[in-house]
């Protein structure tokens, strides 16, 4: 499986855990500080708050105002806001922490002034104030040995959790160890970064646990200890100086290395925290990257982000390095596959890290400057930007020539092979589809679909040219070619590179017709999409369900389907959103919306223009004449078919010439200028040499069977 398929399937296995033990009893499930949370706990937890209802658990979460829940305002949920305590809810609580002995009222009184009705400060300062001799404990109650001072009690949450470390003054230096370390830690890390004998460590660790700042769960040498609050962890931390703090995080961080191997490779983040804390900035990026690419194995892309960014942070405030172009560089084209994946690619974050990663100067050419040029040909591509992404396509092409390894030049091709078909220059798309064809090895380059695209280049070789040849006019090869597609994609079992495989087939399909093969395709299509999260080929599933359930007759179900799918699919690609707006357009006009249908042609025409896909503009501009011909404006209607007609001939797109000459004929056969029609028909349709017989060939040879007639 590939990453994000494992973490899918865990989420599942930890959902089945769950049914599981509520069908035996009821479930309470607790989640603490949530605006702390990671991102792929926080979507965890967004998915067992939606499925809360269908079982019998009552689940939790306590979070600080600040956070804001992903999750929408189910029925099943209610929020409540944790207010102050009154008075009497402080004076119980006050009691409480006092064993139910009475304090003095005016001390009482102190403590809720100060602590303003705040429950862990009103509990933390009645401990400062029973922990610091002010006050006579008697059997029931206790009283005051003098007046009570003002500045007796602490004003602050944080002065009185100090004053208490500072009557603790021999623990200390463990709760500040404690306190680097984090919220929770164990015995054996803390012995290994406090350096003192472990009896004294095992007295303070006594000590700090029954003055209640630490919990503690088992028995040292296994025992686990938890700071009672996120704030004493802080009050503990924030006591260290400065260079103290940065010398115990680095013992932490050797500590971590020499001791727990185990710890550093399941969680390097964890030492690169440390060794960052430490000043130690070159140690810090180390595990940091090694975090980020831990990270991006685990399909964690948002927490890969965090950790390659905070090392590109890293590497800025360094200054100049003899070898810091080739660091940036590095780093920028491992955030930039986390990046697509987790923001898509066309996503400006996306853009711009590898626009950054581009402008490196970082010497003679590597692999590297090869991967930061073919993610900013990746990004302007699905952007729509197709003259920019042809640009960088020649440079790709030219650098892995230079360099010499044939896995990029194959990747070269494979950039050249894309932005030429869409650009419409199909004869160059043929060439360079070919030459992938050709090079390509399954053992050898298979592995190119997780550097790169996502997807198998020898599936994407055959899949481009199936299309290629269909608009130069060979429907056979096309079809043949897109079932190679296919076919080669399902022995891979790799289901991104088959739903790419089948999305190239159905447009095959679609461009020749073939209704119920494109039906079955994109059921499959769809079926497999929704299997393993594919949202953009969801989207052109239910685009090319949609035609074939329009082309069966069933237009209003049809269109409804191809608009869902095109919104789909748009939101992660521009390229062939003019075609699929054709194909939309040409539905619509049959049911009636002539209207709608021309400034859907109209949107896409000027897109094109924009981004340069010029692949299916000739058929844009024979259907806008369609429908202006039908509307009785023939001479607009004329320019559209010629237009058409140009645009196809300059593509050598045999097929689409046929279409647009066929439509231009009959238009001059209904105004009497049969044999114009004629001579304009008969020598494209003569061209068509191969044994088949489609749509598009039968209408032509009908035109001409009544021209001739």
């Amino acid at each position: 499986m590939d990453a994000r398929k494992r973490k899918e399937k865990t989420f599942d296995l930890h959902f089945a855990q769950l049914r599981q033990l509520e069908q035996q009893q009821p479930v309470l499930m607790i989640y603490e500080d949530v605006q702390w949370i990671d991102p792929t706990t926080l979507e965890l937890l967004a998915l067992t708050v939606e499925r809360a209802h269908q079982m019998r658990l009552l689940l939790v979460i306590s979070a600080r105002p600040e956070f804001t829940p992903p999750w929408p305002g189910y029925a099943h949920v209610t929020t409540v806001s944790l207010t102050r305590l009154s008075r009497r809810e402080g004076t119980m609580l006050i009691t409480g922490v006092a064993q139910g002995r009475a304090l003095p009222d005016e001390v009482i009184s102190q403590i809720l002034v100060r602590t303003d009705g705040v429950p862990l400060f009103i509990e933390e300062l009645t401990k400062t104030v029973l922990e610091s001799g002010l006050l006579r404990k008697r059997a029931h109650d206790y009283v005051l040995d003098g007046p009570l001072a003002t500045v007796a009690i602490p004003t602050t949450l944080h002065d009185s959790l100090m004053a208490r470390l500072d009557r603790l003054t021999s623990v200390r230096r463990v709760a500040q160890v404690g306190a680097a370390l984090g919220r929770q830690f164990s015995h054996e890390l803390l012995h290994a970064a406090a350096e003192m004998p472990e009896r004294q460590l095992s007295d303070a660790l006594e000590q700090l646990v029954r003055a209640e700042l630490l919990f503690q769960r088992g028995t040292p040498p296994d025992a686990q200890y938890t700071f009672k609050h996120a704030l004493v962890q802080d009050v503990a931390y924030a006591s260290l100086l400065r260079a103290n703090r940065q010398q115990l995080h680095a013992r932490i961080a050797r500590a971590y290395e020499t001791r727990f191997p185990e710890v550093v490779r399941a969680q390097p983040e964890l030492v690169a925290h440390h060794f960052t804390e430490a000043g130690l900035s070159d140690s810090a990026m180390e595990y940091w990257q090694q975090a980020g690419d831990l990270a991006m194995a685990r399909s964690g892309h948002t927490e890969a982000i965090h950790h390659f960014s905070v090392a590109l942070d890293l590497l800025t405030r360094l200054g100049e390095k003899p070898d810091r172009a080739a660091k940036e560089l590095e780093l920028c084209v491992k955030l930039g596959p986390a990046l697509l994946m987790a923001k898509g690619p066309v996503s400006p974050e996306a853009d711009a890290i590898y626009s950054r990663a581009v402008a490196i100067e970082a010497g003679e050419d590597s692999s590297a400057q090869f991967k930061a040029l073919w993610g900013r040909y990746y990004c302007s591509m699905n952007s729509g930007r197709l003259g920019e992404a042809a640009a960088h396509a020649d440079d790709l092409l030219r650098l892995a020539q230079r360099l010499g390894a044939d896995d990029l030049v194959l990747e070269g091709h494979h950039a050249k092979w894309s932005t030429t078909l869409w650009c419409g220059e199909l004869a160059a798309a043929d060439l360079h589809s070919q030459e992938g064809i050709s090079r390509y090895d399954c053992t050898r380059h298979h592995s190119l679909a997780f550097t790169f695209s996502g997807h198998d280049p020898g599936v994407c070789a055959h899949g481009i040219r199936a299309i290629n040849m269909a608009l130069l006019g060979f429907p056979q090869q096309a079809m043949k070619l897109g079932a190679e597609a296919v076919t080669l994609a399902r022995s891979l079992s790799h289901p991104y590179s088959l739903a790419l495989a089948m999305w190239f087939c159905a447009i095959v399909l679609q461009v020749g017709r073939q209704r119920q093969s494109c039906r079955d395709l994109a059921t499959e299509l769809l079926e497999l999409s929704q299997e393993h999260d594919f949202p953009m080929m969801r989207g052109a599933g239910m685009f090319f369900l949609g035609w074939a359930t329009a082309d069966g007759g069933e237009l209003e179900q049809g269109i409804a389907l191809m608009e869902q799918g095109l919104a789909l699919f748009s939101a992660g690609r521009r390229v062939t959103r003019p075609y699929m707006q054709s194909v939309l357009a040409s539905a619509k006009s049959d049911f009636g919306g002539p209207g709608e249908a021309l400034e859907l042609l109209k949107d896409a025409l000027a897109s094109t223009e924009v981004s340069a896909e010029r692949w299916w503009q000739a058929e844009l501009h024979r259907l806008r004449g369609r429908l202006l011909v039908a509307r009785g404006e023939y001479d607009e209607g004329e320019a559209c078919f010629r237009c058409a007609l140009d645009i196809s001939s300059g593509q050598r797109a045999g097929l689409l010439e046929l279409r647009a000459a066929t439509s231009l004929a009959r238009l001059w056969s209904e105004r009497g200028r049969n044999a114009e029609a004629r001579d304009l028909l008969a020598p494209i349709y003569g061209w068509f040499t191969e044994g088949f017989d489609t749509l598009d060939l039968k209408e032509a040879k009908m035109l001409l069977d009544e021209l001739h007639a």
